[in-house]
């Protein structure tokens, strides 16, 4: 399979731990990034340099969604309840009866924004994120 990516590297400096070098790949479709390697700048300087085969931490997710196409959407959803994160769990069949009508069809809403006074939409009203994944060739072009 070929498809369409990006690469990003990028240098990380902290007072807790060693500098390291971070390897992000993305697949533009699915906006999924689905590996990120971080390495030792010792490490990273001999890879570039032609001394290849240098030792990584790897963290791999989305695989199931690479090659797929990311469609996004936003919807006002009725919210008549707490606004307080720390009740998460207490929250949950609330969030999940207000989200259920508008997830049909593959679509999944971002739960975090019923409890976001900054998605405020009116009174009881908030603005949702949903998304969803489809095959390349039924998704947008």
């Amino acid at each position: 399979m070929n498809i369409p990516g990006k690469v990003t590297i990028s240098r990380t400096t902290s007072s807790y731990g060693p500098d390291t070098i971070r390897i992000e790949i993305v697949d533009q479709g699915s906006s999924i990034s689905f590996v990120s390697a971080v390495m030792s700048l010792e490490d990273f300087a001999r890879a570039v340099t032609g001394f290849g085969w240098q030792s990584a931490k790897l963290e791999i997710r989305g695989l199931d969604k690479i090659g797929m196409v990311l469609e996004t959407k936003i919807e006002q959803v009725f919210y008549d309840g707490p606004y307080f994160k720390e009740k998460a769990l207490e929250l949950a069949p609330v969030i999940s009866e207000a989200l259920q009508p508008f997830e049909i069809d593959g679509w999944k809403g971002d739960k975090s924004d019923l409890v976001n006074p900054h998605k405020r939409a009116g009174d009881k009203i908030q603005n949702v994120v949903f998304r969803r994944w489809l095959p390349r060739e039924l998704g947008a072009k």
